[in-house]
């Protein structure tokens, strides 16, 4: 089972939102597309609470970007404890490490 990436959907409404760090995965996704193969993309409202995050990891980690890994599946060392022995990596700097290593170990298809 892959990876799941949560990102902040951009509001163009009366008062736009935008997540700079989404934006950034945004881009390095258009960058590398193969990426989107490796990980099932979810685009959430600014809203909260965030349901989805909730429910995977618990009230106090709602922020995103987010990639949460399924229990028993391969997750960086950096990941951190979600609960029912899901991990998670949050924040774009992570993410985009994580992206970088999956291109590395040759695991992204071209």
């Amino acid at each position: 089972m892959q990876p799941t990436l949560y990102l902040l959907a951009p509001s163009l409404d009366e008062q736009p939102l935008v997540c700079p760090e989404c934006a950034l995965i945004e881009g390095i996704m258009a960058y590398y597309p193969a990426i989107r193969g490796a990980v099932a993309v979810k685009r959430i409202g600014f809203s909260r609470p965030r349901a989805d995050l909730v429910a995977a990891l618990g009230e106090p980690h709602q922020s995103a970007p987010v990639v949460i890994f399924p229990a028993g599946a391969d997750a960086p060392a950096a990941a951190h404890a979600g609960l029912d022995g899901k991990r998670f990596l949050a924040g774009g700097e992570a993410i985009a490490a994580y992206f970088a290593d999956l291109g590395l170990a040759g695991r992204l298809a071209s």
